[in-house]
C-alpha cells in the first residue's frame, strides 16, 4: 500500500493548483471499489492535501505573493462540507465531478523539483512548468504550449522564452521529437525526473535486434494512425533518428522496410501527400502482430513452445527471467536453465541487458558464503 500511496501522492501534487478530479484520480491509479474508499480516507486524513467543490470550470490565473500561492485554478470553488466529507466515497454520487484534491504549495513545488525555497518563479513560468509535469513521462510539445494557455495571451516566441528560463534553472529538459496529430517535428517537454531512457545502445548487436520488434510495431502503428493509412517514408526516417536516438538509423530502416514488405505488411509507393509532386511513401496494408515475429509461415507461437538453442541467447534470458516472476532468478541458476558453460559469456549476454535497461540486478545473499 505504501507504494500505491506515493503514486497516489504523486498524481495530486503534479496537477497543479487546479487539482485533480476524483474519479480521474481513481481511473489512473486503477482503483476497484476498497482501494477507492482506502484513497478517499488517506486523502481526508493527510493535512497538506485540500479537498473543493468546484462551482465554475472556469480556469484563472492565480497569482498572491504573500502566500506564495501560484498557478491556474477554478474560477469558483469552496472547501467541501463536513457532511460530504463524512460520506463513503460509493455514496457520493454525482458530486464526484466536482471534487477536487489539491496539495499544498510546497509539496507542489517540491513534486515539480523547485528545492530552492527562495527561488523566484514568475507565475507564467510556475503555471508552464505544472503543465509540463501533468504530462509526466509522455512530455508536452513545445508547439502546443500556446495553445494550453489561451488566457494567457501569450505567442510563440514569448513562450520560448518562458521555456528557455526554465531550461536555465535546470527545472525542464527538452528532446527532439515528432507529432504525428498534426504531423509536426518539435521539442517535447520533460521534468527532468521523467526523461526517457536512451533504447538503443549502439554497440550491442543482440538488443538492436530485439529493438526491431519494437520497430515493427512502432511503424505499424503510425501508418494506421496516419490519414489514409499513409507516410512519407523519410519522415518515418526522421522519426526512428529521434526514437532510436542515432543520428542516422538508415541501415537499420532498410532492414526495417525489407521485412516488413516480406511479411506483407506494408507497400512502398509513390503517392501525393499534401504537395503537387509525388514522393516515396509507406502504405499499411494489414496490422502488425508481434506473436507472430520470427515464426515460419506467420504461425502463431503456441503457449507451450519450447526453448531451443536457435534462438537468440539473449531471448532466452529475458524469457527464463520474466518466467521468474517478482522473486527474479539467481545468476547461476540462469546458467543451468541456458546450459552455458563459459562464465564470461554470460556475464557479458548480462551485463548487455542491464545497460539496455531491459533487466535490473540486485545483490542478494543466497545460503552460505
Amino acid at each position: 500500500m505504501d507504494r500505491l500511496w506515493l503514486n497516489c501522492c504523486e498524481h495530486i501534487t503534479l496537477s497543479g493548483l487546479a487539482g485533480i478530479s476524483l474519479d480521474h484520480l481513481f481511473e489512473m491509479l486503477d482503483a476497484d471499489v476498497y482501494v477507492q474508499q482506502w484513497i478517499w480516507e488517506e486523502v481526508k486524513a493527510t493535512q497538506s492535501i485540500s479537498i473543493y467543490i468546484v462551482e465554475d470550470d472556469t480556469l484563472e490565473l492565480v497569482d498572491i505573493p504573500s502566500q506564495k500561492i501560484q498557478g491556474l485554478c477554478h474560477k469558483k470553488r469552496v472547501l467541501i462540507s463536513d457532511d460530504l466529507l463524512n460520506m463513503p466515497v460509493s455514496q457520493l454520487g454525482d458530486v464526484r465531478d466536482t471534487i477536487r484534491i489539491v496539495a499544498s504549495q510546497i509539496e507542489r513545488r517540491n513534486a515539480l523539483g523547485i528545492s530552492d525555497p527562495n527561488l523566484d518563479i514568475g507565475v507564467i513560468q510556475y503555471t508552464l512548468l505544472e503543465e509540463v509535469g501533468s504530462c509526466r513521462d509522455t512530455g508536452l510539445f513545445q508547439f502546443h504550449t500556446p495553445n494550453r494557455f489561451t488566457q494567457l495571451k501569450l505567442t510563440a516566441k514569448k513562450m520560448f522564452f518562458h521555456i528557455k528560463k526554465l531550461e536555465t534553472y535546470g527545472l525542464i529538459v527538452r528532446l527532439p521529437g515528432i507529432s504525428f496529430q498534426p504531423f509536426k517535428q518539435s521539442n517535447i517537454l520533460y521534468l527532468p525526473r521523467f526523461v526517457p531512457k536512451p533504447l538503443l545502445i549502439e554497440d550491442i548487436t543482440g538488443i538492436d535486434r530485439m529493438l526491431q520488434s519494437s520497430a515493427l510495431l512502432k511503424v505499424c502503428t503510425l501508418l494506421g494512425d496516419a490519414e489514409n493509412k499513409m507516410l512519407k517514408e523519410i519522415d518515418i526516417k526522421n522519426f526512428l533518428n529521434l526514437w532510436l536516438k542515432r543520428k542516422n538509423s538508415k541501415s537499420f530502416w532498410n532492414s526495417l522496410k525489407k521485412e516488413l514488405i516480406a511479411k506483407g505488411y506494408i507497400a512502398s509507393v509513390k503517392a501525393k501527400l499534401k504537395g503537387k509532386r509525388a514522393v516515396l511513401c509507406c502504405e499499411l496494408l494489414k496490422n502488425f502482430d508481434p506473436n507472430k515475429l520470427n515464426v515460419e509461415d506467420d504461425e502463431a507461437i503456441n503457449e507451450n513452445t519450447l526453448l531451443v538453442h536457435e534462438r537468440d541467447i539473449l531471448y532466452q534470458m529475458i524469457n527464463i527471467i520474466e518466467d521468474s516472476g517478482v522473486n527474479g532468478v539467481f545468476r547461476n541458476e540462469l546458467i543451468a536453465s541456458l546450459g552455458m558453460i563459459n562464465l564470461k559469456t554470460t556475464t557479458r549476454k548480462v551485463k548487455e541487458l542491464v545497460e539496455g535497461h531491459f533487466i535490473v540486478q540486485v545483490p542478494e545473499i543466497k545460503g552460505k558464503q
